[in-house]
């Protein structure tokens, strides 16, 4: 595929496949330098903020799934104000995931989507 022109790279699977631990290998080379939004990492980095400040367990989830979501949103939100090329890995579980593939198709950025199963 040529990726000259700004991407949404969407490499998706089920969980356990091994799209976080094999991520970086998989990128084609116009990605170099372009990182994986990890939502399992940054809801996990996010539950570790909030874990200090005394709140239920469900409060913790809830909370941390929220602001990786907005992470998320801004992160891609960048990317297509900047034409830059952007990799989301997702098991595209939730119909959530289509409603920010749209985004990139409105701004007339392109989409892939690379499946990766076990």
């Amino acid at each position: 595929m040529d990726y000259s022109k700004p991407t949404l790279l969407v490499i998706y699977g089920p969980n356990g496949a091994g799209k976080s631990t094999h991520i970086q290998t998989m990128l084609p080379d116009a990605f170099e330098g372009i990182f994986s939004f990890d939502r399992d990492n940054t809801r996990v980095a996010f539950e570790s903020e909030l874990e200090s400040q005394g709140l239920s367990e469900t409060i913790i989830v809830a909370r941390a799934t929220r602001m990786m979501e907005e992470k998320l949103f801004e992160e891609m939100r960048k990317a297509i104000v900047v034409k830059e090329h952007f990799v989301l890995e997702t098991p595209l579980s939730h119909r959530d995931y289509w409603r920010y593939i749209d985004m990139f198709e409105t701004a007339d950025i392109r989409f892939s989507l690379l499946s990766l199963f076990r």
